[in-house]
């Protein structure tokens, strides 16, 4: 029956079929079992993927965090802050000379890590607070990240806040100043960091005081968008000003190199031991000491 069928069939139908029934359906059914046991693997493979993504973010947020807390410790370490929150103060010239010191360690600390806010409240009621920097203790009290800091003794204290007004969220970091002498505690320092700080990969350390930055355009992408004489003249002026910029960074280049050469001569032993050409009687001094000794040109002509 099935081969009277099949004879009365045309030629089209029967190639028709017969790549449905030995290539679409094959191919399907292959595709199919490929597929159901392939994506277990995948699952597993993108989980595996994810975790590590994860930890590596939370070992790179840790670690920056523990810097953070590095230079909170240094600075609560730092012999002249302790000494200028802790002193007493007879005149106002020496509070605007604590001050100032202060504020400029605070600036510097800022020109290379992103801080939002590096603030020191004291408890001394001789040193005036500048209303930036310098704070009285009391003004600490009311703020959110102050509470836990009561209640617990530890070495650091840690709050992140979010806000309501839909700005970006910070990381309050706090340590007490303590006097290790007398074991009392004397002011606390606190630092605030943005969320932006501590999740971006690549960090503009000024980026919170003096905005964005903008990636200058090359030559060509900067004349691409002139067309005729007006391209080609920005086209040259811009290589020009490349050409002098490269030009100066090499000449800034070999003078450092210069100058650390010069340095390392200078300071750097000549080889003896037991010897210090910084010291009177090394090297340097000694053939300082020859050449003042030895008599000029102009004098051996006018003996002879």
């Amino acid at each position: 029956m099935f081969t009277g069928y099949w004879s009365r069939v045309r030629l089209l139908r029967k190639l028709i079929l017969i790549v449905v029934l030995f290539l679409i359906l094959p191919v399907l059914v292959s595709g199919y079992y490929l597929f159901s046991t392939s994506l277990p693997l995948a699952q597993k493979e993108s989980r595996e993927m994810l975790e590590t993504v994860a930890y590596q973010l939370n070992e790179n947020i840790e670690y920056r965090i523990i810097g953070y807390q590095n230079i909170l410790m240094q600075l609560s370490l730092d012999s002249g802050i302790t000494a200028t929150l802790t002193q007493q103060y007879r005149s106002l010239q020496e509070e605007v000379t604590g001050l100032q010191q202060i504020n400029a360690a605070v600036n510097r600390i800022r020109s290379y890590f992103p801080m939002k806010t590096i603030q020191f409240y004291k408890s001394n009621d001789t040193l005036h607070e500048d209303g930036g920097t310098v704070l009285n203790l009391e003004k600490a009290e009311t703020k959110s990240w102050y509470p836990p800091m009561e209640d617990n003794d530890k070495q650091f204290y840690w709050y992140f806040e979010w806000k309501t007004d839909g700005s970006e969220p910070s990381l309050h970091l706090s340590k007490w100043l303590v006097d290790y002498l007398s074991n009392e505690k004397f002011g606390l320092i606190h630092v605030e960091v943005t969320n932006r700080a501590l999740f971006d990969q690549i960090t503009n350390p000024l980026a919170l005081k003096k905005g964005q930055v903008r990636r200058g355009r090359r030559p060509w992408q900067s004349a691409r968008r002139l067309s005729g004489s007006a391209g080609r003249r920005r086209y040259r002026q811009d290589s020009v000003l490349a050409k002098g910029l490269r030009i100066e960074s090499r000449l800034v280049y070999g003078e450092d190199r210069r100058r650390a050469e010069h340095d390392r001569l200078r300071y750097e032993p000549s080889g003896l031991e037991g010897r210090d050409d910084r010291q009177p009687g090394g090297v340097l001094e000694e053939a300082a000491v020859g050449q003042k000794k030895r008599p000029s040109s102009s004098a051996c002509c006018s003996s002879s």
